[in-house]
């Protein structure tokens, strides 16, 4: 064999334990989508599939290793990609059909989703855990280094691993069905079948069913194709496919008994069979124990990111991509720098650092979520996950990964070194009796036993039981005792670290308590009497549950507007339900009457106006008495439900509510009766819609489950929505509420036509040695001088001249819309105001008044501070003398923050500060000395700052001139002699002028406000330009609205009957909620909020008068909405929302 042949021969192992692992990721990132109609989705959801698939690679990782011992181990690849194969199409068969397992709907709904998942993905995914330790057991054999191997073959699984995860859920989950990846996935395991299978006909078959599965799920070629006649789920679109299928059946069958073939006899046992000749044991319990530990706190540490990431984040794919990458990802690093290390460890107490490293790493996650107070109160409590938003420039899922990659990516690397390790040591053993397989099969199963044990047992329980802070302290502690029992009492020092923090964190001691929420290990506890601060608060395996309260005015009598704004006394509490740090409703106690949100306003009145079309048909005289029934999907803070029952006494209502937690969070804290007539029924929102089918209909459905960061996404599609036609009475209405941002076209051309002249304004401050933020100010303040004169650029103008071009042109991208708008933009004659020179005048009268508008605020600020640090220092002098020690500074600074001329509220504070000393005698010194440091100025520093600024008066201020010599700090300073400041003059003169020289617009003002007219006039005379920046605007503009727009048109093709109404001026660009209102039967919506009956409400000091959405508009949506159908097996909710969810810090 040449050295290139020798070359691709050592590296087959690891590429193909690379791609074997791509395609195990992938498949489990899909598998919670296919599962979905069977079980919705929920930490559950990915619970049961992570364990799910990690038990099947746990059983092929065992079975494996003696497969690798009794066969020719580089015979039975190929087999075993072949037969993978197979049972991954296998998965969307029994998918197709598994929703009529009997008894299926009988089961308590944990069970039900393990037993689905385990239906589908088992199988598969134990086949495919078959080759792990097939392709590991190659390498050692070919390799020099047994710890090297072993821990590259890790590293190259984990990299395939992390290839596939963000594969699936970054790229192909929004670019093609479910259906569709899970057989691209098929076709590429049949790519290595057909080279490794040892049977030439065998590796025909699994080439054509290659090709065919691959070409018939290319779109265009599915389309060319003709449909099948029979439809089973989603398993086959045309007849291409299902020949693919037919083909990996085949292939499967022959795999399997080439498999078969490639036995071989076993060897046989030495003498005893439990030790080496050298005496050494050969047994592997222990080394069993800690690959089962490593990997049970592996998997736990998982599923608890799983739920921070889902606090702050949302439940979404991008979340849970990002968790599961990032943690494989240093999961692959550490098993790399394992295999390093492993080569230089011969025994388990020097793998005892190891577990120390981890322990330490697992405890930094719980600091960067919730940072202790000692930190200040700059960082105390802010989660590094919370700080998403603010990573502006790059797109939502990136700042996922970013801050996911922060928090979690050091721990995974220092627990993954420990697997390659423990594996090394177990081959040692191992290889003296020729079970070299075995041991790596040992050690894999074990891992993946440990790994089934702490997904199942955190998602299903000890998240519940012990809250996130808990186990994390606990995984660190676990982590930390391994290492003193490997390495020893020299570990047990840091041991007693995370094993007090966890006592703290658990002791039910007042004391710890305070100490624990100080330290960050523990949460606050609610108090439901509370009338300002937590009420209640709870961690669940759904939400972190908090309610807080607050007391509010409510509207006058007889008033139904509800603002909250009123002059009526302050005689209610209002409460707000916040989960996973989202504000998901409110509730005024007492008061079921009182809805806020403008969504609300708008099921209110649609209500009303079901409520009077029913009881027209029955012949009832008044509507509010109406026997309405109303389901809603999501309970909240039941804010409507109460309300509807409160304007409908005879209404009824379900609501369909996912976490019991939240529903005792009511009862507790938001005023729900226990024995509330509102009936709830618990469990995903989908699976009761389903069981309901048949049932009493419904006038009204309400769907309230969806927000910006997180959407149920099996509760949008078309599937779903014919669910809930099922339901419905033929006159009834399904309003459900999508949060999305709808800019219009021509408000997106006008915002980047203005944007496009600000920037090149700021262009020339920012070359004159202005930053960024400063160039743009002044930018901004010269936009509106000119406004004011009627000068500059006139974006309302070009909006209009090219809004009939922009309704003929249906393209996302910039080019073709460029194209379009150029030459209208040309045409447009009044496009640009004004000439340089007039420009330019006007722009150095501005520039002149905005320094001068600087030097007086940097003066005023500069006194101020100044005047704060004489009194700061006053203080600690008097302080010390009083016997204070090193913590006079953070006293004296406190007591200057808070001292406004009254000495008792410094005794009070020196009371609690320094309770042993003269807290009265050192108040009344400090107030002395504050007083005469404050008459050292004579006036005020705002009033003094326009003294420094405008020394000739009122005259120079009217001119806005500028005397640069007076605002030297020799200058400053003679000002103030002069005004009669006594002391200190040197100190405030030259902090006034190093703030005014920081603060100094820089540049020549004439020569900026010329260049600043000429920029300005060269882009209003390029309509090229124009053109570009206006079409990149609109192209920004028809990247949002994917998600109202593919709903709306999704539900267009169940309800005859579809309306939007939007709760902002439509297309203004802002993110809002909008209401969509669906039904069979017409529905009168017209003139809402203004009939006599109707319920009327304020929105800004205005009446609410809501307006379904005009044609354009409607005409728009559909054009954002990319001509997505949202279904089953392709909803990509996530990726639609990501624009809508990176604009919130901006909003």
């Amino acid at each position: 064999m040449s050295t290139t042949g020798r070359t691709l021969a050592r590296s087959l192992p690891y590429a193909l334990a690379f791609f074997a692992s791509l395609c195990i990721m992938t498949l489990e990132l899909v598998a919670s989508r296919l599962v979905a109609r069977h079980v919705g989705a929920s930490l559950h959801v990915w619970t049961s599939v992570i364990g799910v698939v990690l038990g099947g690679i746990c059983l092929g990782n065992f079975l494996g290793g003696r497969l690798a011992d009794r066969t020719d181990a580089r015979r039975a690849i190929g087999p075993l990609f072949a037969l993978g194969a197979a049972l991954t199409l296998g998965s969307l068969w029994v998918n197709a059909v598994v929703g009529e397992t009997p008894g299926l709907d009988a089961m308590p709904w944990s069970l039900r989703t393990l037993l689905v998942v385990s239906l589908d993905f088992l199988v598969p995914a134990t086949v495919l855990g078959l080759i792990g330790p097939v392709v590991a057991t190659v390498a050692v054999e070919q390799a020099k280094k047994t710890g090297s191997a072993i821990g590259d073959v890790y590293f190259w699984g984990a990299i395939g691993s992390i290839v596939g995860t963000f594969l699936a859920g970054f790229v192909l989950m929004y670019q093609a069905p479910t259906s569709v990846i899970v057989t691209v996935v098929a076709a590429a395991l049949l790519v290595p079948a057909a080279g490794l299978l040892d049977a030439r006909l065998g590796g025909l078959v699994a080439l054509l069913g290659a090709v065919c599965l691959g070409a018939g799920s290319v779109s265009t070629i599915d389309r060319a194709l003709p449909g099948l006649p029979f439809e089973v789920g989603s398993t086959a679109s045309n007849p291409l496919v299902l020949a693919g299928h037919g083909l990996a059946a085949v292939a499967g069958l022959v795999g399997l008994a080439r498999l078969w073939a490639a036995r071989r006899p076993r060897a046989s046992s030495p003498p005893g069979g439990t030790r080496a000749d050298d005496g050494r044991p050969t047994r592997l319990s222990d080394l069993a124990a800690l690959a089962f530990l490593i990997s049970l706190a592996f998997m736990t540490l998982e599923m608890v990111a799983g739920r921070m990431a889902t606090r702050h984040l949302g439940s979404s794919i991008f979340g849970w991509t990002s968790i599961i990458g990032v943690m494989l990802g240093g999961l692959s690093l550490g098993n790399l720098i394992g295999g390093k290390l492993a080569d230089r460890i011969s025994g388990e107490k020097q793998a005892s650092w190891l577990f120390l490293a981890a322990s330490a790493m697992v405890l930094l996650i719980l600091f960067l979520e919730t940072p202790p107070a000692f930190l200040g109160e700059e960082w105390a409590g802010a989660s590094v996950l919370s700080y998403t938003p603010m990573l502006t420039g790059m797109p939502w899922s990136l700042r996922v990964l970013a801050v996911v990659a922060l928090v979690f990516f050091l721990p995974s690397i220092t627990m993954g070194t420990v697997s390659p390790v423990v594996t090394k040591l177990a081959i040692d053993r191992l290889r003296r009796v020729d079970r070299t397989g075995t041991a790596i099969g040992s050690v894999y199963a074990w891992g993946m036993v440990g790994s089934i044990a702490g997904t199942f047992l955190a998602g299903f329980l000890l998240i519940d039981v012990l809250g996130t802070k808990g186990l994390i302290l606990g995984i660190s502690t676990a982590m930390a005792l391994a290492a003193t029992g490997l390495g020893g009492i020299g570990h047990a020092a840091w041991a007693g670290i995370p094993l007090g923090l966890t006592f703290i964190a658990l002791a039910p001691l007042p004391a710890l308590q305070r100490q624990g929420v100080a330290w960050g290990v523990r949460n606050v506890r609610g108090d439901p009497g509370t009338e300002s601060g937590i009420a209640h608060l709870d961690e669940s395996n759904y939400y972190y549950i908090k309610v807080e309260s607050e007391v509010m005015d409510l509207p006058s009598p007889g008033t139904e507007a509800s603002s909250g704004e009123a002059d009526a006394p302050p005689d209610a509490l209002k409460r707000t339900l916040v989960l996973d740090n989202l504000i998901h409703g409110y509730f005024v106690l007492g008061h079921p009457e009182h809805i806020e949100y403008d969504y609300e306003f708008i099921y209110a009145q649609v209500a009303r106006r079901v409520a009077e079309q029913k009881a027209e048909r029955l012949g009832i005289d008044d509507p509010t008495r109406v026997p309405l029934r109303a389901l809603f999907l999501g309970g909240g803070s039941y804010t409507f439900p109460r309300y509807l029952q409160h304007a409908f006494p005879n209404a009824e209502c379900d609501v369909a509510e996912i976490d019991p937690a939240v529903t005792e969070a009511n009862h507790v804290a938001l005023g729900l009766p226990r024995d509330t007539p509102i009936r709830t029924h618990w469990g995903d929102a989908r699976q009761f819609v389903e069981r309901a089918q048949g049932g009493e209909p419904y006038d009204l459905v309400f769907g309230d489950a969806f927000n910006d960061f997180s959407v149920p996404w099996h509760l949008t599609t078309r599937e779903f929505n014919e669910l809930i036609a099922g339901l419905l009475d033929e006159h009834g209405a399904y309003l459900i509420n999508i949060i999305d941002v709808y800019r219009a076209d021509d408000v997106a051309v006008e915002e980047a036509a203005e944007e496009a002249q600000i920037e090149a304004v700021a262009a020339v401050f920012r070359e004159a040695g202005n930053d960024a933020d400063s160039a743009d100010s002044i930018a901004r303040g010269l936009r509106t001088a000119w406004n004011g004169d009627g000068l500059g650029l006139r974006p309302s103008a070009i909006a209009e001249a090219v809004s009939g071009t922009l309704a003929g042109v249906e393209s996302r991208d910039a080019g073709p819309i460029a194209a379009a708008l150029r030459r209208r933009i040309a045409e447009l004659e009044d496009r640009f105001r004004g000439g340089p020179e007039e420009l330019a005048r006007l722009s150095q009268e501005t520039l002149e008044r905005a320094q001068s508008q600087r030097d007086q605020a940097a003066a005023s600020e500069a006194l101020a501070e100044t005047l704060e640090l004489k009194k700061a220092r006053a203080a600690t002098a008097i302080l010390r003398d009083g016997g204070l020690g090193g913590e006079s500074e953070e006293v004296a600074e406190a007591i200057a923050d808070v001292w406004y001329g009254d000495p008792d509220v410094v005794a009070g504070l020196l009371e609690v500060a320094a309770p042993q000393s003269d807290a009265d005698g050192m108040a009344e010194r400090i107030d002395a000395s504050f007083r005469e440091l404050e008459s050292d100025l004579r006036e005020s520093p705002s009033l003094l700052s326009f003294r420094l600024v405008h020394p000739m008066g009122k005259e120079a201020k009217a001119t806005g001139s500028r005397d640069p010599r007076a605002l030297t700090s020799q200058g400053i300073a003679g000002t103030l002699r002069e005004v009669g400041v006594r002391r200190g003059v040197d100190d405030y003169a030259s902090a006034v002028s190093t703030e005014i020289k920081e603060r100094e617009i820089r540049g020549d003002l004439e020569d900026l406000a010329r260049r600043a007219a000429r920029a300005a006039t060269d882009l209003g005379s390029d309509p090229d330009r124009l053109a570009r920046d206006a079409a990149r605007g609109v192209a920004e503009a028809r990247g949002l609205g994917a998600f109202i727009g593919s709903w709306t048109g999704t539900a267009g093709q169940t309800f005859r009957e579809v309306e939007v109404f939007g709760t902002d001026a439509p297309g203004a660009g802002f993110r809002e909620t909008f209401v969509v209102v669906a039904s069979e039967a017409p529905i009168d919506l017209a003139d809402l909020g203004r009939r006599p009956d109707d319920p009327t409400f304020e929105q800004d000091g205005e009446p609410f008068e809501p307006d379904p959405y005009p044609s354009e508009d409607r005409a728009a949506l559909r054009l954002r909405s990319r001509g997505i159908t949202l279904t089953d097996d392709y909803a990509p909710v996530e990726n639609l929302l990501a624009p809508v969810a990176a604009t919130r810090a901006t909003d």
